[in-house]
């Protein structure tokens, strides 16, 4: 089977790839090698204003958070709103899940449970052997670190954010729409610390840059 793209991972980017060339009518196939995209998810699914404009997602999916408190190494804190911009905590699993549904019945062939690892350049493009599938184009959303970018000579990202977070009953905060961000350059050396009460569980997490020790404890 030859398609005209292949998109590897069906995250965010793949999934919104896949969608914009459905818009277009350009034939696609979706390799994704987990059988379900609720499990092992690699993001927080904080998202932003820019991103909702783009997807229709159901808001039973979604949390508006219209406020972040920032606090010091002191505990002391300053909460920064606007009128015209919010985040958004989400359902993370739910989303995709459901972005992968409008797929369906369109111009994108999905294989879930499909694993790439290897690829063979062609005269005429990509060739994926374990899979019999032919493509014109290649488009890698398989994370920051792919080693199929580093196998094809692809450029990487050399600069990314390594993360971590924990989820707790959500009764353990208070339901407010409210970010709470802790600055402390030994808490939270390299980036930031975050704890939300979201959709339907408390996130707690802690983002830092390549190179930096991640603890979250």
């Amino acid at each position: 089977m030859i398609y005209d793209v292949a998109i590897i991972g069906a995250g965010f980017a793949g999934l919104s790839c896949a969608a914009a060339l459905n818009a277009r009518g350009i034939r696609s196939v979706l390799f994704e090698k987990k059988s379900s995209l609720r499990s092992h998810i690699h993001t927080t699914g904080i998202i932003v204003q820019e991103a909702i404009n783009e997807w229709n997602i159901s808001p039973s999916l979604l949390k508006t958070v219209n406020a972040v408190r920032m606090h010091s190494p002191w505990l002391d804190a300053i909460e920064v709103k606007s009128p015209s911009y919010n985040f958004y905590l989400t359902d993370t699993g739910g989303i995709l899940e459901e972005k992968l549904q409008s797929l369906q019945n369109k111009t994108c062939t999905i294989k879930l449970n499909s694993a790439v690892t290897k690829i063979e350049r062609t005269s005429q493009g990509f060739q994926f052997p374990e899979h019999n599938i032919e493509s014109r184009f290649l488009v890698l959303a398989d994370g920051a670190n792919t080693s199929l970018s580093k196998h094809l000579g692809f450029e990487r990202n050399t600069e990314f954010l390594a993360g971590h977070e924990l989820e707790f009953p959500l009764d353990t905060l208070p339901k407010e729409n409210v970010m709470n961000v802790f600055l402390h350059p030994k808490i939270c050396k390299g980036y930031i610390g975050w704890v939300i009460s979201g959709v339907d569980v408390v996130q707690v997490g802690l983002a830092v840059n390549r190179g930096e020790t991640l603890s979250i404890d």
